[in-house]
C-alpha cells in the first residue's frame, strides 16, 4: 500500500504558541551552548505548532504551509514502512505516538533522503510542557534519540500570555519521559527499527537510560565510566564507602558494557544501619545517581536481544505505561 498526497496532512488543526526556547538544541549540550551564543534573538520569539501530525522541513521543526510535493509522498513512501514492507498511512503514526498525550500535542515530521526527523511537543493543556526528538534512519533500522526533556518556566513571566499559573513547578510529578519512550518504542516495534542511540549525560541520564536497558556502545567508553566511577565511590564518606564497597566491586567487575545496568540499580535502600536523613542530604539521587549523574556516554539499546528489551518493558511497566 503506498500513500498519496492526500494522506500527507497539513496546518488544519488547533494552533498554539511554542516559545523559541523549545526549538533550541537541548540548552545543556554543546549544540545547545552554541545556539545559546549564535541564535539568541530566536529564542524570545514564539512560533506556532499545530495539533496532530504535521509535515515539517527536513530536520523536524519548521511545519510546512501548503500542499505536500510528490517528493513529500515518495520519501515518506520508501522510508516510513512498517515490517511487513507496506507504507502505513500517517494517520496511524500519529495514532501511535500521540494517542494517549493530552491535547492538543503535536508531532512534526520532517522526510529527508535517508532519514526521518520527528519532534513530538506534549502539551498538557495550559502550555507546551515537554519535548523528545528523535532522527530515524529507516534502511538502517536505527534511531537516534535527540532529546527528551521537560520545558522550564522558572518564573510567570516566561510563561505565554495569558496563563496565570505556573504549570512548570505544578507539574512536577508528571511522568514525562517513560510516556514519550513507551510511544516512540511502539513506533519503532513497528517500522522495524531495532537500534535506538543516544549520548547520555547532558544532565541526569546516565543514571536514568540504564533503566530503559541503554549501554555504553563501545567498551572503551565503558572502561572511561568505570574510572570515573572509582573516583566517585572514593570520595564517598568511609560510613557509606565501606557499606556499599563489595556491591561496586561486583557491579564493575568485567568488560561487558552491559554491567551499567547493575550499577543502576545499585540504591541505599539496600543498606541498613546507614543514617537515612544523612543521606538524603548528601545523596540526593540515590546510589546509583551520585556514581552516574553527569558522566557523558554514547548508550545504545538493542531491541532485539532479550536482556535490554526485557529491562526496557519491566521499567516502563513499573512507570505505569507497559508496551
Amino acid at each position: 500500500m503506498l500513500i498519496t498526497r492526500d494522506d500527507l496532512p497539513f496546518t488544519q488543526g488547533l494552533g498554539f504558541r511554542t516559545s523559541g526556547e523549545l526549538w533550541m538544541p537541548d540548552p545543556e549540550s554543546w549544540r545547545g551552548r552554541i545556539a545559546g551564543l549564535l541564535l539568541w534573538p530566536f529564542r524570545r520569539r514564539h512560533y506556532t505548532a499545530f495539533e496532530g501530525l504535521r509535515l515539517a522541513s527536513n530536520w523536524g521543526r519548521w511545519v510546512k504551509r501548503g500542499a505536500a510535493s510528490q517528493t513529500d509522498v515518495e520519501r515518506w513512501n520508501r522510508l516510513m514502512r512498517d515490517t511487513s514492507g507496506e507504507a502505513f498511512k500517517p494517520s496511524m503514526a500519529e495514532s501511535i505516538v500521540l494517542g494517549d498525550l493530552p491535547m492538543p500535542s503535536s508531532l512534526c515530521i520532517g522526510l529527508g533522503e535517508t532519514s526521518v526527523d520527528m519532534t513530538i511537543i506534549m502539551h498538557d493543556g495550559i502550555v507546551p510542557l515537554a519535548l523528545a526528538r528523535s532522527e530515524l534512519r529507516p534502511l538502517e533500522r536505527v534511531a537516534h534519540h535527540r532529546a527528551v526533556r521537560k520545558l522550564s518556566y522558572p518564573t510567570l513571566n516566561d510563561l505565554p500570555e495569558g496563563v496565570s499559573v505556573n504549570p512548570g513547578r505544578l507539574r512536577d510529578d508528571l511522568s514525562i519521559a517513560p510516556r514519550l519512550i513507551r510511544n516512540l518504542v511502539r513506533l519503532y516495534d513497528r517500522m522495524g527499527i531495532t537500534q535506538i542511540e543516544l549520548v547520555a549525560g547532558w544532565s541526569g541520564g546516565s543514571a536514568v537510560w540504564p533503566k530503559y536497558g541503554f549501554r555504553p556502545k563501545r567498551r572503551f567508553r565503558w572502561e572511561c565510566l568505570k574510572a570515573g566511577m572509582r573516583r566517585r565511590h572514593r570520595s564517598m564518606a568511609d560510613a557509606e564507602r565501606h557499606a556499599t564497597q563489595a556491591a561496586f566491586d561486583t557491579a564493575i567487575d568485567g568488560a561487558d558494557p552491559r554491567l551499567i545496568f547493575e550499577v543502576s540499580d545499585l540504591s541505599f535502600k539496600s543498606y541498613d544501619g546507614l543514617d537515612r536523613s544523612a543521606l538524603a542530604v548528601r545523596y540526593p539521587n540515590d546510589l546509583n545517581g551520585y556514581l552516574l549523574q553527569g558522566l557523558r556516554w554514547s548508550g545504545v539499546l538493542r531491541l532485539d536481544e532479550d536482556v535490554p528489551r526485557r529491562r526496557l518493558e519491566s521499567y516502563l511497566e513499573r512507570k505505569g505505561f507497559a508496551l
